[in-house]
């Protein structure tokens, strides 16, 4: 019999920064760069209808935080006052803990980063 498995995961991110734009020599031309708090929690439940399961063990609901810093180094033309096209990069570095209801409590804890994280192949922004 196949194993059918219905996934929840409702989630809260958010990153809260300041971005700061230099000038390059360049006309138009402008580096951006800057540093972020991050917060990320979500609740991922995973419920199977498997008749082979017990029914008190056929859900199991993990919960995860992470926190962390991340940066942002990007490059911008800006082709009017309003509006700039470009790219950035956004690594980052975080701690993250997981718990899960299941019989022994089981937790996981641990560190991630990324390098090239969130990168953005072209971007448009616009300036109010």
């Amino acid at each position: 019999m196949p194993l059918s498995y219905i996934t929840k995961e409702p989630f809260f991110w958010n990153n809260l920064g300041a971005d700061k734009h230099a000038n390059l020599s360049f006309k138009g031309l402008d580096f951006v760069y800057g540093t972020h708090l991050r917060f990320i929690y979500y609740n991922e439940k995973n419920t199977t209808e498997n008749p082979a399961i017990p029914v008190d063990q056929r859900t199991i609901t993990y919960n995860t935080y992470n926190a962390g810093i991340g940066f942002t180094l990007g490059l911008y033309y800006n082709f009017s006052d309003k509006f700039a096209i470009g790219s950035e990069l956004n690594p980052y570095i975080d701690y993250w803990y997981t718990k899960n209801n299941d019989d022994y409590g089981t937790k996981y804890k641990g560190y991630e980063y990324d390098i090239l994280g969130n990168v953005s192949i072209i971007s448009l922004k616009f300036r109010w």
